[in-house]
């Protein structure tokens, strides 16, 4: 989710109808006209060899549960007004402070993978040219 966010946010079911791009997780489009319509994927295989799911029974197992979502938005919302004051009782909390660090963990193993992967790709860029 947090280092391939467009192919996390395809459904799966979905994307074995139509062609997704999984960088950007849109799906993608054909001028009809008067109006962009979406490619249907038909007779082509999935991209699950290249997806970072690997499948849709994969992708299942990688969805967040709503108890591990929910704790994640209350760390980004934490995060993202760092002057806010945690209430007294969370601050306190053993679970709380356990969650915040273990998340945090994953967010710092994810921008480590993101920037690695950037890096990767500007390389292969400069090979390119």
């Amino acid at each position: 989710m947090l280092v391939h966010p467009g192919a996390a946010s395809i459904d799966c079911g979905d994307c074995a109808k139509y062609v997704y791009n999984l960088k950007t997780g849109e799906r993608e489009m054909y001028d009809a006209g008067n109006e962009m319509l979406p490619i249907l994927r038909g007779d082509n295989e999935t991209p699950c060899d290249s997806c970072p799911k690997k499948s849709p029974e994969n992708g299942e197992k990688l969805k967040l549960h709503w108890r591990n979502r929910r704790a994640l938005d209350f760390y980004q919302r934490m995060k993202a007004m760092p002057k806010a004051t945690i209430p007294r009782k969370l601050r306190d909390c053993h679970v709380t402070q356990r969650n915040f660090y273990l998340i945090g963990q994953v967010m710092k193993a994810a921008r480590s993978e993101i920037k690695a992967n950037a890096i990767e790709e500007a390389r292969k860029e400069r090979s390119r040219e």
